[in-house]
């Protein structure tokens, strides 16, 4: 009886361990990838008549830079984006784009994200 307890303990904790291996998040965050599956249409513009993202100008997108990650707020949503290397930051830079946000670096190296050519706000 004790050995059939401990072989399901184990059993479970083994595919526990499994589904968070198989699921942890690399690449693009997956609430950028819904904003983008879900708002934006076949022209690429972002289409949301009912303001459930909250975007109304550009007060409402924010970024934050932490180490080698953007946390940046979009209206309701907040997502992080990884952009420690080059390769990273082009394919980031991809899926920002029907967003109208644009990620560029300063003569120092220091990231400046910019909404519809007008620079974001960037949190401490």
């Amino acid at each position: 009886m004790i050995r059939s307890s401990i072989w399901t303990v184990l059993f479970v904790l083994l595919l526990t361990g499994g589904y968070l291996w198989t699921h942890k998040e690399e690449g693009v965050d997956s609430t950028l990838q819904s904003i983008i599956k879900n708002y934006v249409g076949a022209d690429g513009r972002i289409y949301d008549p009912t303001n459930e993202l909250g975007i109304k100008d550009i007060d409402n997108i924010g970024f934050a830079k932490k180490d080698d990650t953007l946390e940046i707020t979009y209206g309701k949503l907040f997502f992080e984006v990884d952009v420690h290397t080059y390769e990273k930051i082009n394919e980031v830079a991809e899926y920002l784009k029907p967003l109208g946000i644009t990620i560029q670096f300063n003569n120092e190296g220091d990231v400046q994200l910019k909404y519809n050519g007008k620079p974001v706000k960037e949190y401490e």
